[in-house]
């Protein structure tokens, strides 16, 4: 692809998102208090631990942005320490080291870290428990792992899934040449711009993650060919192994994925797994409208593609309204927010399912597309809907007429019933007619722990422009402007 952005655009970005010195020596200060309260801690209970340390952007590698907040505390564990529990079957070994490590978080980190009076100090789980907190404006995980070399996670896996972190931060640091560094900064500020990265991403369920860019960056020279290659991952797996795409779909554990990002520290594993392929589509769009931008030479245009701005609020088109809804909650403060999420995405394909269709399998407000946005405590659920209102009745499709038994069965459990195109039919009277009122039946419905419905904010208003003007670019809709 050659350079796609010239010397002035890219000195431009790069002061813009590149940490200071001071921000990084603020980090490395954290990084530093918080490790000596752990080992403090950790020394007068004597507890056995290798080592430790902060990967991820913020920690070895360097790579993250100005303004980002997240630094990642690994305490890595000795397998040997824990024999007994790691030659347990798989499920019984890992409901003992969910307690031994909700033992550290509850007994080791809570504590200690607690005496450095955070604003937000709480248990969270993914795979196993682990300690969220914000100190100084900075939001930290501790979390453990397990030193198994690579060998050792090729061979028999991972104990945790985060046990392959330590083998991620040494092969960035290894690969990491030139200038990959501020490429890696200018390709997830676009990715950032783009509102697809990690876990807090406005479109789709799960974005890109930092180490999935880095694999690109790294694998690829540059900004510019990683963007190359984004363009045309659906197609073009980035696979160590050079595996094909039609091989790695054989595999059993790879037959859902859309796109593919193997990591090079575990061939078994692919790290694009989990990314959404609606986030997946956006990118891809907007990838392709910044090279247009760079050929047309619209400068204005190209900084927007990669410099983060909000999300807008701005008012829906008329014409676009009715087919618009949303819902709002807020967060009580009892549950991370990848709980929350995770329990309004599943909500929200719920919620999809039942609007598109009547229990009985017909029709109901029609093609369904459901999004979740998020911010601090806010948590809003839009919808757009193909159908605002439907009539009170609908038809009801039956058995055919020649099954004389369902037939008679069909006509004894329903009133109403007819006969038409070879089939019985009967007419079934709606409860809801508006998709607005339907929604908000479901929800009372669906009572959310750690969530309470508010009136809408600017959130809502987010979620329902991310629906308007990004995820209707990539998705068919049966509306079109009027």
């Amino acid at each position: 692809m050659g350079n796609l952005l010239d010397k002035d655009i890219r000195q431009r970005i790069l002061e813009e998102i590149t940490p200071t010195e001071e921000e990084i020596r603020n980090q490395k200060k954290m990084i530093a208090k918080l490790s000596t309260q752990l080992k403090t801690y950790g020394k007068r209970l004597e507890i056995n631990y290798e080592s430790i340390e902060a990967h991820g952007s913020t920690g070895k590698k360097q790579t993250q942005l100005k303004g980002s907040s997240d630094i990642d505390l690994f305490v890595t564990l000795n397998p040997k320490d824990y024999r007994k529990i790691i030659s347990l079957p798989e499920d019984k070994r890992d409901r003992k080291l969910s307690e031994v490590l909700d033992g550290f978080v509850e007994k080791w980190f809570y504590p200690a870290l607690q005496e450095l009076e955070p604003t937000r100090i709480q248990k969270s789980y993914s795979e196993h428990p682990y300690l969220s907190l914000q100190l100084e404006e900075q939001e930290i995980d501790v979390v453990c792992c397990f030193k198994l070399s690579k060998d050792e996670i090729a061979s028999k896996g991972p104990i945790t899934a985060v046990d392959r972190t330590l083998h991620h931060t040494e092969y960035v640091l290894k690969h990491l040449k030139g200038t990959m560094r501020s490429d890696i900064r200018i390709l997830k500020s676009f990715v950032r711009a783009a509102h697809v990265y990690g876990d807090k991403c406005a479109v789709g369920r799960m974005g890109f993650t930092g180490y999935a860019l880095e694999l690109l960056v790294t694998n690829f020279g540059d900004f510019e060919g990683a963007l190359d290659r984004i363009i045309t991952l659906e197609r073009n797996p980035v696979d160590p192994a050079n595996r094909s795409l039609d091989e790695l779909k054989k595999k059993q554990e790879f037959r859902d994925d859309h796109i593919f990002i193997i990591d090079p520290t575990d061939l078994d594993r692919n790290v694009a797994s989990s990314f959404d392929s609606r986030g997946y589509k956006w990118l891809r769009l907007r990838s392709r409208n910044l090279i247009n931008a760079v050929e047309k030479q619209k400068d204005k245009e190209l900084i927007q593609f990669l410099l983060e701005d909000d999300i807008p609020t701005d008012p829906l088109p008329d014409w676009f309204k009715p087919h618009a809804i949303a819902v709002e909650f807020q967060s009580q403060q009892i549950a991370h927010y990848t709980i929350l999420r995770d329990k309004l995405y599943k909500l929200t394909k719920k919620i999809v399912d039942r609007m598109e269709k009547e229990r009985t399998g017909e029709k109901r407000f029609g093609k369904t597309i459901g999004e979740v946005y998020f911010e601090e405590d806010r948590y809003a659920l839009g919808f757009l809907v193909e159908r605002a209102s439907i009539s009170p009745e609908y038809d009801r499709r039956g058995p055919p007429i020649e099954m004389e038994e369902a037939c008679r069965e069909f006509s004894k459990a329903n009133a109403n019933v007819f006969e038409q195109h070879g089939h019985l039919w009967s007419k079934e009277r709606r409860e809801f007619q508006s998709a607005d009122a339907f929604l908000n039946h479901v929800i009372k419905e669906e009572n959310i722990e750690g969530l309470r419905p508010v009136q809408q904010s600017t959130v809502s208003d987010r979620v329902l422009n991310t629906l308007y003007q990004y995820v209707m670019k990539v998705e068919d809709f049966p509306v079109e402007e009027r």
